[in-house]
């Protein structure tokens, strides 16, 4: 494939994920913005739940599911190169439990599909 074959590929018209600017677009229709006026908000939406779990809190957002840290312990690793025990801090790691109603709309986005095929 050729670059140019490539960043045909990768433009976000043909790709099949969204982009902020896609949910920015949508949410401009849906509330009768202008995008201009809807890209702060989803803005601020999105870094507020960036602040919230960096704060190691839990983030629910009903019907669309929950944003939560886990803790990993920290443990000690080998340094072959030095031949010393380095031990490491605790980690966290950012998961999503996503909501019923979420899990249902991908089952039946998935059904979708596969009768397209």
């Amino acid at each position: 494939m050729s670059s140019s074959e490539k960043s045909n590929t990768t433009s976000h018209n043909s790709s099949p994920k969204p982009h902020k600017r896609d949910i920015i677009n949508t949410a401009a229709t849906v509330s009768g913005l202008y995008q201009c006026d809807a890209h702060p908000v989803v803005n601020a939406f999105l870094d507020q739940i960036i602040i919230e779990v960096a704060r190691h809190k839990h983030l629910e957002i009903r019907d669309f599911g929950t944003f939560y840290t886990v803790t990993r312990k920290g443990r000690k690793i080998r340094d072959f190169k030095k031949d010393k025990v380095v031990t490491m801090g605790d980690s966290y790691e950012l998961r999503f439990k996503p909501a019923k109603l979420f899990k249902k709309a991908i089952k039946a986005a998935n059904n979708d599909v596969k009768d397209d095929k």
